[in-house]
């Protein structure tokens, strides 16, 4: 098989790579192998234009949020699919401070609002703020039809990937009876083993959600206070998640559960029913900004990795722009090019 490019990974990363590779005209294979517990499939899907305890606009808010939408759904329309959703976040302030804080922003961020509405279903005294302009996305819907497209195109081998098996020039690659122009990683926590990335300053972090049947909320929201509460698949809900820097493995804990359990007591007026617990490894970066770009030295070896907590938002934009910098010579924006760290390079 000769095609222009193999990808490894089919995560949120990977899906919309090679969407966009797709859109440019390009011959692609993807290699992958579902994983329930990786980052993409455990992550609640939001997309929130508001971050940090200050309550800022994120980080190219304005760019990535239209162009998110418009990416998905024409990815709808082409799968005959709904995965995209508008929501709001109800920020239920856990202090007088926090509600201040929350208010200062008010008038100054056109996200955040006041929200004057009663929430029966939850304990709280602080007031709720309301932000806007959020997105969720089903990512097990959008996953597994996005992977059912690609086989049904004879474009996805799943099977685990195995570097030993790939032979790599600076002008092409070759893998078992794929020959490519180029290979590129989407493959999220496993590039740290990769000897041609591993130099980039990954900072992996764990999280962990649990899901939870809960009668009676109302899935048009989400619910925030110090876990988010996220509509999830069919009846249930998301909660969730943990942030660990440290940690032994990446298994779920029952420290998390009891925890979840803690915070609910408190804020959920509501019956709930755990059904399951997940945990994942985030592929996290020390500047909390997107690893992009082609190997120094191999340039048949690219990576599209780093997304962190905002692949669904950060994904459709710079996987557009690594598209077209790969066809069209098109310029990477300068924040996520892994030219930044290649002092740091190391030969592979």
């Amino acid at each position: 098989m000769k095609v222009d490019y193999l990808i490894v990974g089919q995560g949120i990363a990977g899906t919309m790579f090679s969407y966009q590779l797709l859109q440019q005209g390009c011959k692609i294979a993807v290699i992958d192998t579902l994983n329930p517990a990786s980052a993409s499939r455990v992550a609640s899907g939001l997309i929130n234009p508001v971050t940090g305890k200050r309550h800022v606009k994120t980080w190219m808010a304005d760019e990535l949020i239209p162009t998110a939408v418009n990416i998905y759904t024409q990815m709808e329309r082409e799968l005959n699919l709904s995965f995209l959703e508008p929501v709001s976040i109800l920020n239920f302030h856990s202090s007088a401070e926090a509600q201040h804080s929350f208010n200062e922003r008010i008038g100054t961020n056109s996200f955040v609002h006041h929200y004057d509405s009663k929430q029966e279903g939850f304990n709280y005294e602080h007031g709720i703020g309301e932000i806007n302009g959020c997105l969720l996305i089903n990512l097990h819907a959008l996953l597994h039809a996005w992977s059912e497209k690609l086989q049904q195109s004879g474009l996805l081998l799943q099977e685990p990937f195995d570097i030993q098996d790939c032979a790599i020039t600076t002008n092409y690659i070759t893998y078992k009876n794929i020959e490519a122009d180029k290979i590129i990683f989407c493959d999220g926590a496993a590039a740290t083993r990769n000897p041609y990335f591993n130099y980039l300053p990954f900072r992996l972090n764990k999280g962990e959600a649990v899901i939870a049947r809960i009668p009676g909320l109302s899935p048009q929201s989400i619910y925030k206070r110090n876990l988010k509460i996220a509509p999830w698949q069919d009846d249930t809900f998301w909660i969730g998640a943990s942030f660990e820097w440290a940690y032994e493995h990446v298994n779920s804990t029952t420290a998390f559960t009891e925890r979840v359990q803690e915070e609910l007591k408190h804020w959920l007026k509501l019956p709930y029913e755990m059904i399951t617990h997940m945990a994942a490894e985030r592929p996290s970066t020390i500047d909390y900004k997107p690893f992009i770009g082609l190997h120094p030295q191999y340039a048949s070896v690219g990576i599209f990795n780093g997304m962190g907590t905002k692949g669904c938002s950060l994904g459709p934009y710079f996987a557009r722009e690594f598209a077209l910098h790969l066809t069209n010579g098109s310029s990477i924006t300068k924040d996520v090019d892994i030219s930044r760290f290649y002092t740091m390079q190391a030969p592979a």
